[in-house]
């Protein structure tokens, strides 16, 4: 066998194991039959009797799993999780400034691309400061904003922070990229420090360490400008985004329809020319479903590519993160930035140890 086809193919292969050679036994006692009214009237007591329910747990010793701390910080895999190895490439890192900007837009009545916002902002004729004032307007629930209905959450304090700092850079003629000063939403799916993690629901998933989701924070550190975090199907599950908790936004194109869902929020926010690029997350069409009902375009990625964590993810082997946006070279671009790979997920940790990271 030659020298290259013994390389591994891929990263974290399985290799395999023999088998014991024994026949399996099985000790367990015999468990009583029910059937039909009897099976009814068992399932019954349990389901309405919390105390049976307990001594059924209890004796599962499903209960001791509660005692295992470590699971608390715990990501769930689904083993094996193989990966392709590529040949490495003499290819040198691309920097934000490297990567191509989108154009701006081609006619009047289409909504501005992120090339739109730059170029305004480096012919000095707008500031990311003056945008976000007019966005918070817009979409602040304590300022009764017009298109509030989309979005849980806009902390004007920290978006006016991030504004600030992107028209200084760009007065300094020193912005970090094509992405600089870009306003853009996030599903309330991800952790986004300084706001709530509710699912669009009436529960708290917050995550204590108040921290960002990596997606989301690689596109803060190339400059965009997170302005709210958007409404969402409750839990997540179903595709029409109709939510009784938190308000149903309507789809842009027609009021008298849903905008889709569970990433709706998003979907409005980008089909209504409030940001260029949001964050939406699909599992069975979160995010390819409102994209097509609001006309706009979304990417589900490949598994494994663009990380949340520290983001607890309920859905890990159907769910990923990915961009929802008005043209494709603003998906592009937002989806090349979110894409980096994360040194703690398992694709970041194949890179590093290839030396491509």
């Amino acid at each position: 066998m030659s020298e290259e086809a013994k390389k591994p193919r891929f990263w974290n292969y399985p290799p395999p194991k023999q088998g014991p050679d024994v026949f399996s036994v099985n000790n367990a006692a015999p468990n009583p039959v029910l059937r039909g009214y009897p099976l009814a009237v068992a399932a019954w007591i349990v389901a309405s009797s919390s105390f049976v329910s307990n001594i059924f747990w209890k004796n599962a010793k499903f209960d001791q799993l509660q005692e295992v701390k470590e699971l608390d910080a715990y990501d769930p895999r689904y083993d094996p999780t193989v990966i392709p190895i590529t040949p490495p490439s003499d290819a040198k890192p691309v920097s934000l400034n490297d990567l191509p900007a989108p154009k701006p837009r081609q006619h009047p009545q289409q909504h501005y691309t992120s090339g739109d916002y730059v170029s305004l902002y480096q012919a000095r004729k707008l500031t990311p400061s003056d945008v976000v004032e007019v966005l918070i307007s817009l979409i602040s629930k304590e300022a009764g904003g017009e298109h509030s209905i989309a979005f849980l959450q806009c902390r004007a304090d920290l978006i006016r922070q991030a504004a600030q700092a992107s028209t200084r850079r760009y007065q300094e003629g020193k912005p970090l990229g094509p992405l600089d000063g870009v306003p853009v939403a996030v599903k309330d799916e991800v952790d986004l420090k300084g706001y709530k993690r509710t699912l669009g629901s009436a529960m708290d998933f917050t995550n204590k360490d108040d921290e960002t989701a990596w997606c989301v924070k690689q596109w803060e550190d190339a400059g965009a400008i997170v302005i709210g975090k958007t409404n969402m199907h409750e839990i997540g599950l179903d595709t029409t985004n109709n939510n009784p908790h938190t308000g149903t936004p309507p789809n842009p194109h027609n009021p008298s329809h849903y905008c889709g869902g569970s990433s709706g929020g998003s979907a409005y926010s980008v089909s209504t020319g409030l940001v260029p690029i949001a964050l939406g997350s699909d599992g069975g069409g979160s995010i390819r479903i409102p994209s097509s009902l609001c006309g706009i375009y979304g990417l589900k990625p490949t598994h494994g590519r663009v990380s949340g964590h520290p983001t607890r993810d309920l859905g890990v082997s159907v769910g990923v993160y990915g961009p929802m946006a008005s043209n494709l070279d603003d998906l592009r671009l937002g989806y090349r930035v979110m894409a980096k790979p994360d040194p703690s997920q398992a694709l970041g940790k194949m890179e590093e140890e290839q030396g491509e990271g």
